[in-house]
């Protein structure tokens, strides 16, 4: 085999950005989040929480810019917006119409890429900044 061609696979390889395509599935512990749509340059991923007797919807991740398959590299910025709860002062408005005052910035950080690839979201509350200690590691779901 052609060293170079081996060496420009390398190259693609480490450079790559971290790919996911709208009906990507990802895990962490009972949460399910899948890549529902690439809407006006946001992905938007739902948030699905498993329980007996199904899965019911917890909320959505919206990440400007990470659209096309492309989540641009290793870590991208977004927020979030939960159904259910919540102590902010504002109430924001999800997809299907309903208001949440539990809500927050949030910081996608990829693992491994090239996908399928696991990710690490970091979270904060209402308009504070992500912080460590609400996070949570999803895996792909294959």
């Amino acid at each position: 085999m052609n060293l170079r061609f081996l060496v420009a696979i390398v190259v693609s390889l480490v450079s790559s950005q971290a790919h996911a395509a709208v009906g990507d599935k990802w895990r962490a512990g009972f949460s399910i989040f899948e890549h529902i749509a690439d809407a006006d340059n946001v992905a938007v991923l739902s948030w699905s929480r498993e329980a007996k007797g199904g899965t019911g919807l917890v909320g959505y991740l919206f990440f400007p810019g990470l659209v096309d398959g492309k989540f641009g590299g290793l870590a991208g910025d977004g927020y979030y917006v939960l159904m259910d709860g919540g102590h902010c002062d504002k109430a924001l408005e999800a997809p299907d119409g309903s208001a949440s005052k539990n809500y927050g910035k949030a910081v996608i950080v990829f693992h491994d890429p090239p996908p399928p690839t696991g990710w690490t979201l970091i979270m904060g509350y209402c308009d504070g900044p992500p912080m460590g200690e609400n996070s949570l590691r999803a895996s792909p779901i294959e």
